[in-house]
């Protein structure tokens, strides 16, 4: 697993460190905020890219660092600018073991259960630890490269120190959007990718691997070289230019590289006449490529990592939820994910601590996240606030009540011609806000004091004025309406024409107790009694014996009656320049 990844000045990334989640870690973040960036850079480590020169961050001549830590090690490829030869841009790298991790392969290594192993397999594995240490292994006996091996874990063991060496084969999967549309190409990273770097490892004839017959000839045609060179008289040439020559070796170094395999698939009909994929539509392709990745994720066995770079593109939103249950059956099967998204229903399919948003700030990439805590995702959760609204959001409101829940973004686009959401306002009801101190401490690592709104009424509690406190938001952007509550700072006719209107359209009668004067009446009395007007109004919103009963006020239903009548004008002048501050 990899736990964490630093990367310093690499394209817009100067210095970000990014922690994964064992299960899945989603990255978003608007177009060209570094994401993509974030998936090169693990190609760079495991998959031999290099970076170019404007790659450097503002093209500066600081190093590419690109440090890794998985579970057992820590990976490190650092990176100097030549700009003469782009070529020449070749990485140090070092590893640095971790203690835990070569007790343990050591211990492995000289345990019973090793011993008992066929040749094969114990030299596969010391050959896979030796090439992760830097441990020459030539064509010598598995026992001398078991002392080797073992001899270099008590050195490091011993320093603590970092090595020289290669990054070891992961089993890493890149596929972007485009990967899920190319059959073949999907083919070729998915299936083919691990032959690539295993292939040297299969048994061809008489138990022998790819790699020690090619490491066999070579060492057979280092002899009849050697043998050449001194038959022909070519040492006593040199001699005459090095006098203190003694002898001439040659000694071959091959080390294995990951092969380029291309695939081409073909899907045939049972006349043999292939299907011409190409011209089916993307949902039919991506659908394609999803059955052979629920097929790989059901074969696979060992721990490996899926990186997908926006697999939603073209998806239909019924295919983001297909696409979403194989990722899930994948993380079940203990592999690792890393996803890449535009994808608004992805994105509200995950945990918040699971998401990592990435910014773009004066040319330079930040990262946010949310620490892993339950109490965090209940909040969230009771208030109603989705990972995209927490996320993505320009401005929070926050309302104290269900009718102005309802009646803000109604009387907005009414007014404007657009949604609240559209313009990237969310509305949160304190009511559900249960610990203030932990529900701001979350909110304000994504929004600012200064684009934070409340909307509150004349008679505030200790809470409301604690949440302010909290979230410091500014005297100008908190708006009170109402004497004891919203409904009361309208004017008795404006609520009297707004019911009676909506009612009528409804083809429910109006009681003769709705009046003008009744409602002025009730509404003057419960602001000098202390009274709530909303639950008053209710009382006087009773039917006439023999006639149809009355449609029964609620409160969003008296928000959209107002709503739905109401012009800029009939506003409280509070709610006016609430919502002209929301829409600049």
């Amino acid at each position: 697993m990899i736990k964490k990844l630093k990367i310093k000045n690499f394209r817009s990334l100067k210095d970000i460190t990014i922690y994964f989640e064992d299960d899945i870690t989603v990255l978003v973040g608007e177009n060209d905020s570094g994401k993509t960036s974030v998936i090169d850079a693990l190609k760079i480590m495991f998959e031999g890219k290099k970076p170019e020169i404007d790659d450097f961050y503002w093209n500066t001549n600081e190093e590419i660092s690109i440090e890794i830590e998985t579970e057992d090690t820590i990976f490190i490829k650092v990176f100097s600018k030549n700009e003469e030869n782009e070529d020449k841009i070749q990485p140090e790298t070092k590893i640095i073991p971790k203690r835990e991790y070569l007790e343990r392969i050591r211990e492995e290594i000289t345990c019973n259960d090793f011993d008992s192993l066929s040749d094969n397999e114990k030299r596969r594995r010391l050959i896979y630890y030796a090439s992760i240490f830097g441990v020459p292994r030539g064509n010598i006996k598995t026992d001398t490269l078991r002392d080797r091996v073992l001899k270099k874990i008590e050195e490091l063991l011993a320093s603590e120190g970092a090595i020289e060496g290669n990054i070891p084969n992961y089993n890493i999967y890149f596929l972007d959007g485009k990967d899920f549309e190319d059959i073949s190409k999907f083919f070729q990273e998915v299936f083919f990718k691990e032959k690539g770097r295993s292939i040297w490892n299969e048994e061809v004839k008489d138990g022998k691997t790819v790699e020690s017959i090619i490491r066999d000839k070579l060492d057979e045609y280092a002899k009849e070289l050697k043998a050449e060179i001194k038959n022909k008289g070519i040492k006593e040439k040199l001699k005459s230019f090095l006098p203190e020559l003694n002898d001439v070796t040659v000694k071959p170094i091959f080390e294995p590289k990951d092969i380029n395999i291309g695939v081409k698939v073909q899907l045939l009909e049972k006349d043999n006449k292939e299907i011409t994929v190409d011209k089916k539509g993307d949902g039919t392709k991506r659908r394609i490529t999803m059955a052979l990745l629920e097929y790989k994720k059901a074969k696979e066995e060992e721990p490996t990592l899926y990186v997908f770079d926006e697999p939603d593109t073209h998806l239909h939103v019924k295919a983001q939820v297909e696409l979403l249950n194989i990722i899930r059956q994948f993380n079940e099967s203990g592999k690792q994910l890393i996803i890449a998204t535009h994808s608004p229903f992805i994105m509200n399919s995950v945990k918040p601590r699971q998401i990592r948003l990435l910014e773009l700030k004066n040319g330079e990439t930040k990262i946010k996240s949310i620490s892993e805590n339950e109490g965090v995702e209940r909040i969230l959760r009771c208030l109603g606030i989705e990972n995209i609204d927490l996320f993505f959001s320009r401005r929070i409101l926050i309302v104290e009540g269900e009718t102005e829940e309802k009646f803000i973004p109604l009387i907005y686009e009414k007014l404007y011609g657009k949604s609240l959401r559209s313009v990237l306002v969310r509305i949160v009801n304190r009511k559900g806000i249960t610990d203030i101190p932990r529900f701001a401490e979350v909110l304000l690592e994504f929004v600012k004091p200064n684009e934070i709104f409340i909307l509150i009424d004349n008679d505030v509690d200790e809470e409301i004025e604690s949440l302010i406190r909290e979230l410091h938001i500014p005297d100008e952007n908190v708006f009170r309406v109402g004497r004891k509550e919203f409904e009361d700072a309208f004017d008795a006719e404006i609520i009297y024409e707004a019911w009676k209107s909506f009612v009528e359209s409804k083809g429910k009668p109006v009681g003769s107790s709705w009046t003008l004067e009744e409602i002025s009446r009730l509404r003057e009395e419960c602001i000098s009694e202390g009274k709530k007007f909303s639950e008053e109004l209710k009382k006087l919103n009773k039917g006439d014996k023999g006639k149809k009963p009355p449609l029964k006020m609620k409160k969003p239903v008296l928000a959209q009656a107002l709503a739905e009548y109401c012009k800029k004008e009939h506003l409280p002048q509070g709610i006016q320049k609430l919502l002209d501050k929301l829409h600049c």
